[in-house]
């Protein structure tokens, strides 16, 4: 089985992730933001340019707050339940996830890997501007 292709989830990212304004994203307006040619984005919509580089790729799913785990989606109907668990909060788009057995964690443990991924953010934020670190979590449960 293929997994889906970059066209399936662009056309599923225009169709289902809208502006801040609840609008629609023109290829124009894309265009202008990104940096990439309307023309290109045209040949990603129609898939007649399936190739992407990395670069074109992070950008586009930066605009619209995506994980690149978004291209390790079998069909379009993972990605869109990727999709609407990233719209609904449920899953940090900074955080990308390869491994399949993470979609069994609990709720609890996957808030501990978010606020743990978190602190690692932000230690490293720190460290760089030479700021305190942070405390680091703590999970102990108040039994």
């Amino acid at each position: 089985m293929s997994r889906i292709t970059f066209s399936e989830i662009f056309n599923l990212l225009l169709e289902h992730v809208p502006k801040a304004d609840g609008s629609k994203y023109t290829l124009v307006e894309l265009s202008d933001q990104i940096g990439i040619s309307r023309p290109q984005l045209t040949q990603y919509k129609s898939g007649k340019h399936n190739n992407p580089t990395l670069e074109s790729i992070r950008a586009i799913l930066d605009v619209f707050e995506m994980p690149m785990t978004l291209l390790d989606c079998d069909d379009q109907v993972e990605a869109l339940q990727l999709i609407k668990d990233v719209q609904a909060g449920h899953v940090n788009p900074q955080m990308r996830f390869r491994n399949p057995d993470v979609r069994g964690l609990s709720d609890e443990a996957l808030h501990q890997v978010e606020t743990l991924f978190g602190w690692i953010l932000n230690r490293e934020k720190a460290l760089r501007l030479g700021d305190e670190v942070p405390p680091l979590p703590d999970f102990r449960s108040e039994d």
